[in-house]
C-alpha cells in the first residue's frame, strides 16, 4: 500500500522491481492517481531512473462534475481540497478570487458548510455545483451560488465544488471602485446597497468596499 506517510519506502521498493525488469501498476482506491491522491512523488522517481510511465485514465470526479454543472468547462483551473483550516483557507481563496476560469474544488462532508460560507465571504455570489458521489448510486448535482447555498445540511460522500469565475465585464470595468458605487448612489440607491452590489460584482468583501468608498469620500 502506497500513500504520502510512506512515499519514500515504497518508492524504493517499486523501483526494485522495475530494476529486475517487472512491470509495475500504480491503481489508486478513489478515482484516478494523482488527481488529490498519492503518487507524483513515485512516479518522479522513476522518470528520473529513465523508466518509461504509461499513462491508463481512470475515474476523474473533476472531470465529470464539470461536464455536468453547467457552468463554462474550459478553461478551468483544478485545485483540489482547500487547507482545514479557516484562516489558510480563506488565504487560497483570495489568491484565486480574480480568476476568470472556473474553479474546481474537493473538499470532504464535514467541512462543505464551512467551505461555501468562505467561498461567499470571498468571491461575493457566484454560481457554484455541488456534485456528490458521482457515478455511484447516491449521485446527485446541487446547482445554485454561493448564498442560496449556505446551508445544505448533512451531506454525505466525496465531494467537488465547481465555482463560476471572476466574470469578465468585472475584471474589464472601465470604472473605479468609487466611480461604480457613486453610479448606482446616482441611479437612487441607497449607499449600503450600492457598495453591497459593487462588491457582489467585483467578488469583493463588502468591508473592501466599504472603505474604498469612504477613505475617497
Amino acid at each position: 500500500m502506497y500513500h504520502d506517510f510512506n512515499k519514500e519506502i515504497q518508492s524504493k521498493e517499486i523501483i526494485s522491481h522495475l530494476d529486475k525488469q517487472e512491470m509495475v501498476a500504480l491503481i489508486s482506491d478513489a478515482g484516478m492517481p494523482l488527481i488529490s491522491d498519492p503518487g507524483y512523488y513515485v512516479i518522479r522517481e522513476v522518470i528520473e531512473r529513465g523508466y518509461n510511465v504509461v499513462s491508463i485514465p481512470g475515474a476523474s470526479a473533476l472531470l465529470t462534475a464539470l461536464t455536468v454543472s453547467g457552468i463554462a468547462p474550459h478553461p478551468f483551473l483544478f485545485y483540489g481540497f482547500l487547507d482545514a483550516k479557516v484562516t489558510k483557507r480563506e488565504k487560497q481563496l483570495e489568491a484565486l478570487k480574480m480568476y476568470p476560469e472556473t474553479v474546481v474544488f474537493y473538499e470532504s462532508p464535514h467541512r462543505i458548510n464551512k467551505t461555501i460560507k468562505n467561498l461567499y465571504d470571498v468571491y461575493g455570489e457566484r454560481n457554484i455545483v455541488v456534485a456528490r458521489e458521482l457515478t455511484k448510486r447516491f449521485e446527485e448535482i446541487i446547482r445554485g451560488t454561493t448564498l442560496s447555498l449556505q446551508d445544505m445540511g448533512e451531506i454525505k460522500g466525496e465531494i467537488v465544488i465547481v465555482v463560476e469565475g471572476l466574470k469578465k465585464s468585472y475584471t474589464e470595468s472601465d470604472l473605479s471602485i468609487l466611480e461604480e458605487v457613486d453610479l448606482y448612489i446616482s441611479e437612487g440607491m441607497p449607499s449600503k446597497d450600492a457598495i453591497k452590489k459593487v462588491a457582489k460584482n467585483r467578488g469583493l468583501q463588502k468591508n473592501e468596499v466599504y472603505q474604498e468608498f469612504h477613505i475617497n469620500k
